[in-house]
């Protein structure tokens, strides 16, 4: 008998003002292979990290979930 173990790992930790989607993310012990998808709410933009990150062969996230900044912040900078 063969015996294969579920490789989980650990739950996302989702920035403020993203929109986390993908089957599996919101678990909290996502299981290899699990893609997930970040966007920035409507108010936002990505100033960092990926789009989608997957949890890959060596236990680990492919990338970090993308960071968000305030649109309104964009607009007082070029103000200045």
């Amino acid at each position: 008998i063969t015996v294969f173990a579920v490789v989980k790992y650990p739950a996302i930790s989702v920035p403020p003002n993203d929109v986390l989607s993908g089957s599996g993310c919101q678990e909290t012990a996502p299981e290899f292979g699990t893609t997930c998808f970040f966007n920035c709410d409507q108010r936002y933009m990505r100033v960092e990290g990926s789009h989608s990150i997957v949890c890959n062969a060596n236990a680990a996230w492919s990338g970090s979930p993308v960071q968000c900044e305030s649109k309104e912040n964009e607009h007082v900078t070029e103000q200045l």
